[in-house]
């Protein structure tokens, strides 16, 4: 359910990764999808119980690549 909703919010988009996770209290989905058009990716939240959708931001290419850095840095770095 929750990637048909966020699927819907980026048409013809690719989902690129999924998490569950709790922000705020709230269980919610985080999916990265990748426009058909564009750079960079959407990144839609979706709350796990209704299926609402929470939010919506652009990721530029460069802020993905610079999360992607940060992810991937030792603990403590």
């Amino acid at each position: 359910m929750a990637t048909r909703t966020a699927l819907a919010r980026v048409p013809g988009g690719t989902v690129i990764s999924t998490e569950l996770e709790v922000e705020g209290g709230r269980l919610l989905y985080s999916l990265d999808i990748r426009p058909m058009k564009g750079s960079g990716i959407e990144e839609v939240q979706v709350d796990a119980h209704s299926g609402v959708v929470l939010g919506q931001q652009h990721e530029s290419a460069a802020q993905e690549r610079d999360e992607a850095a940060g992810e991937a840095a030792p603990a403590g770095h």
